[in-house]
């Protein structure tokens, strides 16, 4: 019996090994003047995950850092920007850093002369398989299209919309779209976005969600309704 019982917690162990390890394989995308992918056991845009961009950003700049981290305040978290970030202003010189919870960093040094900013974001691989992904304008519409090759566990579908690449983006459709393939079928979808504007540039994500609330953004692609095409 005892000899059982080990093997069983051996098994357990193993089994518990391999779930961790699955866990571990979301990858925080850093976009914009940087562009970096960085492992992560985070799966959501977290305080821990914004630690970590911070400190990435804070390397990748490299000398024009160092200058900055070494005369700034303390990074910390702070509640009220939803921020990790430093600053510092002296002698009419400021720099400093920033990973936030909605997905923007920034990276300013008014001495060295640059201003670096982007977006960022957590991403876990869900069982979609994308064939399309694209933004058909119209006057006064957008339709976006999008087409899978097969779902597994899949529950539905997010649109977000933004006026610019690396600005905020919102969701715009009032309810999750529910998914209509299957792990041997995929399957077609249509939205039309009509609460656009006439010659204005916008960008548009997709978020596929599966029956755990594991997520995957695609995208951005943009379209610019106009009266005549």
């Amino acid at each position: 019996m005892k000899r059982i019982a080990c093997v069983l917690t051996i098994i357990t162990n193993l089994i518990f090994i391999s779930f961790s390890h699955v866990a571990a394989q979301c990858t925080i995308e850093i976009r914009g003047d940087f562009i970096y992918d960085l492992s992560t056991t985070e799966t959501s845009r977290t305080e821990a995950a914004a630690w970590q961009v911070f400190d990435l950003i804070s390397d990748y700049c490299g000398t024009d850092c160092s200058v900055c981290l070494t005369i700034a305040d303390p990074p910390e978290f702070t509640s009220s920007s939803s921020c990790v970030r430093t600053s510092s202003f002296v002698w009419a010189v400021s720099c400093g850093i920033n990973a936030c919870l909605n997905g923007y960093w920034s990276n300013y040094n008014s001495f060295m002369g640059h201003d670096y900013s982007g977006t960022w974001d957590v991403v876990c691989p869900t069982l979609v398989e994308l064939e399309l992904f694209e933004a058909t304008p119209r006057a006064g519409s957008v339709i976006v299209l999008w087409s899978t090759a097969s779902e597994a566990d899949n529950a539905g579908f997010n649109i977000y919309r933004s006026t610019s690449k690396y600005g905020d983006y919102i969701q715009i459709n009032p309810d999750l779209i529910p998914a209509e393939g299957s792990p041997t079928e995929g399957a077609s979808y249509e939205y039309v976005d009509d609460d656009v504007r006439n010659r204005k540039a916008y960008w548009y994500k997709l978020e596929d969600i599966d029956v755990n609330g594991v997520s995957t953004m695609h995208g951005p692609i943009s379209a610019t309704p106009r009266l005549l095409h």
